[in-house]
């Protein structure tokens, strides 16, 4: 048997009580950033860090690869192998801009494993470098901020996929076994080397696992069920997923911390749930499937799935088909399809601040070649977030950079005579506030 692999090349678009029963929050929305593509009509996110970095892959005009964007979903940048075979895709990204990925080599029929170091500078072949030179197909699919990484590798003339663990530094990966089948994946490896995934069973079913930390032994975490999977993992090991349940019906899942009691999430009235992510609040994020066969993404909010369409503007112009990530400041990555037609996109969402206000008074003072940016700050932020257009009110809400710390900002490298509109937003640990007022400059030569 071989198991289902969620996480295959071309990306299928399709605390326990403490952690379901959180205290009410204030209805917290978020702004959509469409992230768009590499030149192609399609693209998706498979991961997010505390930046709001996305990983994810796109059409090119030409074949396929993988990216990261900038800090809250500036633009995209392609990442991964940039010679030999032509069609990659990036995993997951760290908090440090680490990515894993792989490539297809079409040639020999297999998938090579790939990394890279801080904000993708450098790629590096998993493969050489982890002494397997034997494996057909490496697919590391998670990596954690200390540099650990999980995925799946098939052999060559074995016909059985097998879950590795890689510690940081390592020379080789490790088979994490099974839990009694031949077939084991690994999806996602938290802070303390604790990996979650797919295994079979010695039954012949599909079960979902929880590693013992550092790669340790599999435990079944769903016994109880037919069939089951893990997907996401947090700092605790709170594990989200799908279970079966009685009917037929397949429903999201959280897990008590260390893969304990499994809490049927359900499936928003559907017959069709799955965890995706989930951070160490306890926010899980997936898709459901409606009634009326409808695709949608979800986050979880006080114990229930909450249709992530109703918590964005009307005017968004996709419709959110999946959450694939959550991190720990709450930027949920995942697919759009696009409103009136049939393309899907990569978005992120960004929660809007709840308790402080959008910076005001923003002026714009041109230089040779630069514009210099001052604003009034807004009681509470952290940082700020630019944005700019070359267009009068086309600012739109994908940022020029984020994590500014000052009340000013000067973008260099402005052409002269160009006219630059901007705005600025501010951040704190609930999300991303609205924008303040346009400002704008035309640099000129002194």
């Amino acid at each position: 048997m071989t198991i289902s692999n969620k996480f295959a090349f071309g990306f299928a678009v399709l605390a326990g009580l403490v952690a379901l029963a959180q205290p009410a929050a204030k209805a917290q929305t978020y702004t959509v950033i469409d992230l768009g593509t590499l030149g192609g009509v399609t693209s998706g996110a498979t991961g997010v860090n505390d930046r709001g970095q996305v990983s994810g892959w796109s059409t090119t005009s030409t074949s396929s690869c993988g990216f990261l964007s900038g800090a809250c979903g500036g633009g995209l940048k392609p990442t991964g192998p940039t010679t030999g075979p032509n069609h990659s895709m990036a995993y997951s990204v760290n908090n440090h801009g680490e990515v894993v990925g792989l490539i297809g080599d079409e040639a020999n029929s297999r998938f090579l494993g790939w990394y890279t170091d801080k904000n993708a500078y450098n790629v590096f072949n998993l493969a050489a470098d982890s002494g397997v030179p034997l494996y057909s197909s490496l697919y590391p699919v998670s990596v954690n901020d200390s540099g650990q990484m999980c995925g799946y590798y098939a052999t060559h003339g074995a016909p059985e996929q097998r879950a590795f663990y890689l510690s940081s530094g390592s020379s080789a990966v490790k088979d994490l076994g099974s839990l009694g089948g031949a077939d084991c994946l690994a999806h996602a490896i938290n802070s303390r080397g604790q990996v979650v995934g797919i295994s079979s069973t010695a039954a012949g079913s599909e079960h979902a696992f929880l590693s013992a930390p550092d790669g340790g032994v599999l435990s079944d975490i769903a016994p109880t069920y037919s069939f089951s999977g893990a997907m996401g993992v947090n700092s605790v090991g709170q594990v989200t997923g799908w279970i079966d349940v009685i009917g037929g019906a397949q429903h999201a899942f959280l897990t008590d911390p260390n893969g304990g009691t499994v809490h049927d999430l359900g499936a928003s009235g559907g017959t069709y749930g799955e965890g995706m992510a989930v951070n160490d609040s306890g926010i899980v994020v997936g898709d459901f499937v409606t009634p009326t066969n409808v695709v949608n993404g979800f986050v979880l909010r006080n114990g229930k799935l909450v249709n992530l369409n109703t918590l964005v503007p009307g005017n968004s112009g996709v419709v959110i088909r999946a959450a694939t990530a959550i991190s720990n400041t709450g930027f949920i990555a995942g697919v759009g399809r696009l409103v009136n037609t049939v393309y899907y996109h990569a978005i992120l969402l960004v929660p809007r601040a709840s308790d402080i206000v959008a910076p005001t008074s923003l002026v714009a003072i041109p230089h040779d070649g630069a514009v210099e940016l001052h604003w009034n700050g807004a009681v509470g932020a952290s940082s700020y977030v630019i944005y700019r257009s070359t267009v009068a009110g086309g600012v739109g809400h994908r940022p020029l950079t984020a994590g500014i710390t000052s009340t000013s900002y000067v973008d260099t490298e402005r052409k002269n005579g160009v006219t630059y509109y901007y705005k600025v937003a501010a951040e704190d640990n609930t999300g991303v506030t609205g924008q303040s007022n346009e400002a704008s400059a035309t640099p000129v030569a002194q």
